[in-house]
């Protein structure tokens, strides 16, 4: 094909149309800067320097902006009236540095239709001519606002979370599917008795399992179900210290189903068992009361019953033997039997209740943690084991 032929130049026509085409249809806005060697010497390159050498802008443009293309290539509207106030000077100079390095980029905003604040990644790259002149420098802008806002909620949910997990008073891990730690919080740091975080990528969490047995079977359901849940399994630091804790991980996959890491949540409940325990022990004190107050109120009832009949005892045995005093001996023997008949009633009665305490008390330390709360009929609450007594 000879240079400059019909066929060459209607070639050339139809790539013309092609790119046009293209250029056309993208959904990012193009703009195009043509500089001459006039331009090349220009020192100051503001706003209306660009806007005197734009020479193309797409139909994306109208989407972004909101208005026609036209009014910035006859320069009614410039590209810089749409730039946010406060990064007018950053965009400037991303324009002003590319014409020096020769690509480049920056994320700002502008105000598109109805005010509308959105955000925007410019890509500047220079077109040079052969002997390094400035021939043109081209400008892809995309609307990027959907991804800004999805990447800051997803940076703010990151930091609230990673507030969270410093902060937490509980242990909070995640682990490499072999239990060696990946990240672990202060409270972890602190409950295994660690020096810092550092120490605990060297450390793993078979290391503080006190029974082996509940370790392997926690891993088989998190291998089954994806998560396992455990109240009271028993840690042990590096001190040596027991620690009775709630565990709660969950397993997490990647795309082909394969376990990656395991994450859990640790509440130290050492303290709140000792609490329980320390309260149990309380109510075995309020259920010893309780249950010992009725056959001790009989002991001592017939106590002093046979006090009183032994008194009653005494004057009649006075009477007899009161040389001074005659008195019918029949009557008085009736009244001593019948004082000598209740001594025997009321003394049988206190060894009965005896007996009864005696074995109230082996229940008690036999079952002494069996324990509930029933009403004492006037508004209150006693304590009483589970399992009653035999009649």
């Amino acid at each position: 094909m000879i240079e400059g032929s019909p066929n060459e130049s209607l070639e050339m026509q139809r790539l013309h149309s092609r790119l046009r085409s293209i250029i056309d249809s993208m959904r990012h806005v193009v703009l195009s800067f043509s500089y001459n060697e006039e331009a090349d010497k220009v020192k100051v390159r503001d706003a209306a320097f660009y806007d005197r050498y734009l020479v193309e802008v797409n139909p994306a443009a109208e989407a972004l902006y909101g208005v026609p293309r036209s009014d910035f290539l006859n320069g009614r509207k410039s590209i810089f009236d749409f730039v946010y106030e406060e990064d007018r000077d950053d965009v400037l100079n991303h324009y002003n540095n590319l014409y020096e390095e020769g690509i480049g980029e920056l994320t700002y905003r502008v105000v598109g239709p109805n005010r509308e604040i959105r955000w925007v990644l410019d890509y500047g790259r220079v077109e040079y001519l052969e002997k390094g002149k400035v021939r043109r420098v081209n400008h892809i802008i995309e609307d990027i606002t959907t991804e800004k806002k999805a990447l800051d909620e997803l940076r703010a949910s990151e930091e609230k979370y990673r507030r969270i997990f410093e902060r937490s008073q509980d242990m909070i891990y995640i682990l490499e599917p072999d239990g060696n730690f990946i990240d672990i919080n202060p409270a972890g740091v602190e409950l295994l008795g660690l020096a810092s975080k550092e120490e605990a990528a060297s450390r793993n969490m078979k290391e503080f399992h006190v029974d082996p047995s509940v370790r392997d079977a926690l891993v088989r359901d998190l291998a089954e179900k994806g998560e396992a849940t455990r109240s009271r399994v028993m840690f042990k630091n590096t001190q040596g210290e027991v620690i009775e804790v709630d565990l709660n991980v969950i397993a997490r996959r990647d795309e082909t189903g394969k376990v990656v890491s395991y994450q859990g949540i640790v509440h130290n409940i050492t303290e709140a068992i000792r609490q329980k325990e320390l309260e149990a022990i309380g109510q075995l004190a309020g259920c010893f009361a309780d249950d010992l107050a009725s056959p001790l109120a009989v002991t001592m009832m017939g106590v002093n019953a046979t006090g009183d009949f032994l008194r009653d005892l005494k004057v009649d045995i006075d009477k007899l033997l009161n040389p001074d005093d005659p008195v019918k001996a029949e009557e008085v023997g009736e009244g001593m039997r019948y004082h000598f008949d209740e001594i025997v009633y009321f003394n049988n009665q206190a060894l009965l209740a005896c007996k009864d305490m005696k074995e109230r008390l082996s229940e008690i330390r036999e079952q002494y943690w069996n324990l509930k709360k029933v009403s004492d009929g006037a508004g209150g609450m006693i304590y009483e084991r589970n399992k009653k007594r035999s009649p």
